[in-house]
């Protein structure tokens, strides 16, 4: 996988985009440009290391080749607004795995990209990562969980 990109830039994604960065991964945040401009600007303090990750945004994007791989590390209040920021870049053999702990994030991702079949249900947890503004502290690089959707386990 060449293109991997990250939606969400909190406490969480920005963990996880750090250990991309020190693994020397390539990972591209995704962000509308207003972000790209205040990130740019500002960085983020990572465990007291500065980060100067690869911003990216749609409009950008939208003319290279599908994106690989996306995780979305977005709060469950700001899917519905941040998923727009992947449009253009979502090809059929795009895979898509949220690392929000709500029940239906894949539900509403689904519903937006059209790609059902693309989404791998996930969760990350043992996490502790802490953000105030641009600075993150994190001890814990936790754990993503990926899994499978069951269907009909539920019964109405």
């Amino acid at each position: 996988m060449k293109n991997i990109f990250l939606l969400g830039l909190g406490a969480v994604g920005a963990s996880i985009a750090a250990q991309f960065y020190d693994a020397n991964y390539p990972i591209k945040v995704i962000c509308d440009s207003k972000r790209k401009a205040r990130y740019r600007r500002d960085g983020f303090i990572i465990n007291n290391r500065d980060y100067k990750f690869n911003y990216v945004t749609n409009k950008e994007y939208k003319n290279e080749q599908p994106v690989d791989l996306v995780l979305i590390a977005v709060k469950y209040y700001n899917l519905e607004d941040a998923i727009l920021q992947l449009d253009g870049l979502i090809g059929e053999k795009t895979i898509i795995a949220s690392l929000l702990n709500g029940i239906d994030s894949e539900d509403i991702i689904t519903d937006y990209c059209k790609c059902d079949k693309n989404i791998i249900p996930a969760f990350i947890y043992k996490i502790d990562a802490i953000k105030a503004k641009n600075v993150i502290n994190c001890y814990s690089k936790g754990i993503i969980v990926f899994g499978e959707k069951k269907v009909g386990l539920l019964k109405k």
